[in-house]
């Protein structure tokens, strides 16, 4: 019998390797070709994800700060001077104001115009000259820890000024056609006479003559005057001050307290606390501490208050209630205002009678 070749349906050895070969680069190529896929699928939706985002960064809004009137330069800003408007955050100038808070009550270096932009690098804190209105005039008061009511006045506040003083009041006396100026208790004699007729003379011889033409009477009732006290009789009224008569006048009202200056503080031009009192100046207890109150008021008060601002004079300071901006009329004090007046009604002096001695 001849030799039979390989069975039916069977390969050789060569040809089993290439089929094998053959499959292993299929499952290669696919496991590429898959991996392509999912690299596609990625980079697609990382693409998709950040035009997503930038849509959404475009479609943002961030609000900036304009000017709603037109202001000058160095104004102090007020929720009425500005206004917010939101725009798209890609359209917003860089260093443009964001935050409402960090302009309100802070100044502004340049004029703006009405629907400007502002800008953080020229918000500025506010100097005292940002705080007068015009017309106006800021003025230093010097007052001590009890004027400034130990803390209590505050910036914003508004206060009156007493004025106090010790005034010397010399009559004028007509002698003769003669104007003299007469200072002290004495008075001319009441002789019914006229005192420039160089008549001396008393009913009883005695002469009173001073040497210079003056009646000057020495005894008190003599020759018809009434005894002090007495309704008609004239006389002083004086107090330990040197015989000066002292007085007291509301001078200065409503005036706004732009700052408060404790003893021992001071600032620097743009109105920042640079140095802190001392303990000794902070103690409420040590009311000879002297602090200022800055004060606006109108060019005629700042004369008086420079005036009332010497040694031989005095001030206090009083508080006014909120909302409370009307004018007082007063007629001030003095010795005989208070000795007159019916509001105040204060005794008048009277002689004393020796009660009648009892016989029994």
């Amino acid at each position: 019998m001849g030799s039979r070749g390989p069975p039916v349906g069977t390969y050789g050895p060569n040809e089993e390797n290439a089929v094998k070969s053959g499959n292993k680069l299929f499952i290669f190529t696919g496991a590429a070709l898959a991996v392509v896929a999912i690299l596609l699928a990625v980079t697609m939706s990382s693409g998709g994800k950040k035009a997503d985002a930038e849509k959404a960064q475009d479609n943002s809004k961030v609000s900036i700060v304009k000017a709603a009137i037109d202001f000058d330069a160095h104004k102090v800003i007020q929720p009425a001077d500005i206004v917010v408007e939101e725009v798209k955050a890609s359209e917003a100038p860089a260093g443009a104001v964001t935050d409402v808070a960090s302009v309100i009550n802070m100044a502004y270096s340049i004029g703006a115009t009405k629907g400007d932009i502002l800008y953080q690098v020229y918000v500025e804190q506010p100097g005292i000259a940002n705080q007068i209105d015009p017309g106006y005039r800021a003025v230093s008061l010097p007052v001590d820890t009890q004027g400034m009511m130990s803390g209590l006045i505050v910036d914003g506040d508004y206060v009156d000024v007493v004025f106090k003083a010790r005034v010397d009041i010399r009559r004028v006396l007509t002698i003769a056609g003669v104007e003299i100026e007469e200072d002290g208790p004495y008075k001319l004699k009441n002789d019914g006479k006229d005192s420039g007729t160089g008549d001396t003379k008393t009913g009883d011889g005695e002469d009173t003559s001073s040497g210079d033409g003056l009646n000057i009477e020495s005894t008190a009732g003599a020759d018809g005057v009434p005894f002090q006290g007495k309704p008609g009789s004239e006389f002083t009224v004086t107090d330990a001050g040197n015989n000066l008569e002292p007085i007291a006048k509301l001078l200065v009202q409503n005036v706004k307290v732009i700052r408060v200056v404790a003893p021992g503080v001071t600032y620097d031009a743009q109105g920042q606390e640079i140095k802190a009192p001392t303990d000794e100046n902070a103690s409420q207890s040590n009311l000879n501490a002297t602090g200022q109150l800055i004060l606006q008021v109108t060019p005629e008060q700042a004369e008086l208050l420079t005036f009332i601002q010497d040694q031989n004079h005095s001030y206090e300071v009083l508080v006014r209630g909120q909302d409370d901006a009307e004018i007082a009329k007063t007629t001030g004090i003095t010795f005989s205002i208070l000795m007159t007046d019916k509001t105040w009604g204060m005794p008048w002096p009277v002689p004393v009678a020796v009660p009648a001695a009892d016989d029994k």
